[in-house]
């Protein structure tokens, strides 16, 4: 049985990640009430506090290159060389 890689928008991240540091809900509880993973969660919450921060700005297609990356789906052929390094 294959893993399948769920997507999920760019607001929903941004809102599952301020939960978390906006509003005082810890990862687990953020997770359980989303019914998201954990690592996915902790990524967010990374990458939204990076971007408060300043330092970068990567929301735009993270979730399908990481499923890329982490080998659930098979990336288009040519497609992601120039996006991500293989």
């Amino acid at each position: 049985m294959s893993k399948k890689c769920r997507t999920f928008s760019t607001e929903f991240k941004q809102e599952a990640a301020s939960r978390v540091l906006d509003q005082g809900y810890s990862v687990l509880q953020a997770c359980k009430s989303l019914g998201v993973g954990e690592t996915a969660l902790r990524r967010w919450v990374q990458q939204l506090s990076e971007e408060r921060e300043g330092i970068t700005s990567i929301w735009t297609g993270s979730m399908e290159l990481s499923c890329y990356r982490d080998g659930f789906v098979r990336p288009p052929s040519g497609g992601l060389g120039d996006v991500w390094p293989v």
